[in-house]
């Protein structure tokens, strides 16, 4: 009897072996094993992967120290065919008390309570032209803006939240409502990172009225709100002058690393 035991453990170990896996089965905690699937920035909290990127692939802006702002130290971008990641760091001496200025209620501006967070919108270019489109905060004039909560309840958040609107005649036009998976995001200490879907990006830029889904090359540059949507930084900016009294940059432009 018990050699027959041990002949069935080890047929059913073979036939375990020799089975085909399911494609659709997760593998592991990264999800599906796809080869085309280029995840190149794993969305939690630490950000060693950044460093193993070819930094010539990268594009960094960092603060200007005559600029108008000085809580946000730097950004990155890298884009390949699948996502766009974004890094940014806040200044370390005021990370702390932003984060705790996240908390409770506020009355907006149309006199209803509204969360107290910190918000950002990453602002995009995508048809190759720059007069056209929203004119503020940047240099170069740009086609929509994902607007998303970095933070809540005094600590990070995710960015899953975020919303895709278009410049359409004049007027920001809701092309993409939040948590649909567009975006995701993470943050640690004075860092943040976040991933975004160019499928899903593309799917809503297409199907609108005016399409411009993203290319191979694009722009693109972030606003930082602070509590109460209080103005906090832009990236990229510049030093004020007497032609650039805002203190406003050339947006970054991305081209897709494939």
């Amino acid at each position: 009897m018990k050699k027959f035991v041990l002949f069935l453990a080890a047929t059913a170990f073979m036939f375990a072996a020799c089975t085909p896996k399911d494609p659709d089965t997760p593998d592991g905690p990264d999800g599906p094993d796809d080869p085309e699937e280029q995840v190149a920035i794993t969305i939690d909290g630490n950000f060693d992967d950044w460093a193993a990127l070819d930094a010539s692939k990268v594009a960094v802006a960092k603060n200007d120290p005559n600029s108008p702002w000085d809580a946000v130290k730097q950004m990155r971008v890298y884009a390949n065919p699948d996502f766009v990641f974004y890094y940014f760091e806040i200044d370390n001496a005021q990370v702390k008390e932003l984060l705790e200025s996240a908390v409770g209620t506020y009355i907006n501006s149309e006199g209803k309570e509204s969360p107290n967070t910190l918000n950002m919108r990453i602002n995009l270019n995508t048809d190759g032209e720059f007069t056209s489109g929203y004119e503020n905060y940047h240099l170069q004039c740009y086609d929509f803006i994902i607007e998303g909560t970095l933070a809540q309840d005094g600590k990070w958040d995710t960015f899953a939240d975020a919303t895709l609107h278009q410049r359409i005649n004049k007027k920001w036009v809701t092309i993409m409502n939040g948590g649909q998976g567009l975006t995701m995001g993470a943050g640690n200490g004075n860092k943040f990172e976040i991933m975004l879907t160019r499928e899903l990006f593309n799917n809503a830029a297409a199907g609108s009225s005016e399409p411009k889904p993203m290319g191979d090359i694009f722009q693109t540059g972030l606003r930082f709100y602070g509590a109460e949507w209080s103005e906090l930084s832009n990236l990229p900016n510049a030093a004020i002058t007497d032609d650039n009294a805002q203190g406003w940059g050339n947006m970054l432009e991305i081209v897709t690393d494939k």
